[in-house]
């Protein structure tokens, strides 16, 4: 029986690169998306090695938390056994902006959609089921005050300030879903695939357009670089029950700010601002470990 792998961010980068792999080992793949155009020239590019390859391509705007939820509504009906989770869509805005939900985007984005998908889906993963959060080792420039002011209202706002909030937001998530998922024999990490050259950082200013692409291409690896990361966690037998933080494909201690104190308090803030966007059984006794 052929595997189901859904993949966030698949329509560009190292989701795109992932993608191609995946359905080339014989997944099928569901991949939450926004534009569809660009859903159609992943179906092309994965048919022209993988012409047998099945696809589920589902609207989804990440922006939008009941869009998400609806999103994982429907995943969840339909694939009712999912063996791999790849949560890796990401953005990076150079200016604030707030979500319909009134959330500054960057957060909502990278840590509270996939809070609300990853819900949608625990009951379709069994064991030796994988869920990965593609994070990065910018975590480790965050800092958990930002909770305390998700709009940025009282603190400057930056664009990779405000990234680096995320990624430490999508690491202690790990955390907590890897607690929860340990009985189960689901593994669950975070990893940091590497400085990728991806069209994520924004090119506005003339000092992005001259160092961006200069340091794509002196510094930066492929986006197959980085899916190759990524799908050796996914699939390698070593990580049947892996948990905790990579650095590629290397365990690597945490950023120091993961306390349990910044783990309850994400926690909380999560929920209250998805109350609205969960299933029910997402309710039911969590405990919060880092």
């Amino acid at each position: 029986m052929k595997k189901t792998a859904v993949i966030t961010g698949a329509t560009n980068g190292v989701g795109w690169a992932l993608a191609n792999n995946l359905a080339r080992r014989g997944y099928n793949l569901v991949i939450p998306c926004r534009s569809l155009s660009r859903a159609e020239a992943l179906r092309t590019a994965i048919h022209i090695h993988t012409p047998r390859a099945e696809l589920d391509f589902i609207p989804c705007d990440l922006a939008d938390l009941s869009a998400v939820a609806k999103c994982g509504q429907v995943i969840a009906e339909r694939h009712p056994v999912i063996d791999l989770v790849v949560a890796n869509a990401a953005t990076v805005l150079p200016k604030k902006a707030l979500t319909l939900q009134g959330v500054e985007q960057t957060f909502a984005v990278n840590h509270l959609a996939h809070f609300v998908l990853v819900q949608w889906l625990l009951g379709n993963l069994y064991t030796h089921s994988r869920l990965i959060f593609v994070a990065s080792s910018g975590a480790r420039w965050g800092r958990p005050a930002f909770l305390d002011d998700l709009r940025y209202q009282h603190q400057h706002y930056g664009m990779f300030r405000a990234y680096a909030n995320s990624k430490l937001a999508n690491i202690a998530c790990a955390q907590q879903f890897a607690a929860q998922l340990q009985p189960r024999q689901i593994a669950c990490m975070s990893v940091h695939p590497g400085m990728l050259a991806t069209d994520l950082w924004p090119q506005r200013t003339v000092l992005q357009k001259l160092l961006i692409p200069l340091a794509k291409k002196l510094y930066f690896a492929s986006p197959m670089s980085g899916a190759k990361v990524i799908e050796h966690l996914a699939l390698a037998p070593e990580h049947n029950e892996s948990r905790g933080f990579f650095d590629t494909t290397r365990p690597a201690p945490p950023p120091g700010a993961i306390t349990p104190a910044f783990c309850q308090q994400l926690w909380q803030v999560s929920f209250d601002i998805c109350r609205d966007f969960l299933p029910e059984r997402a309710f039911s006794g969590y405990v919060v470990e880092c």
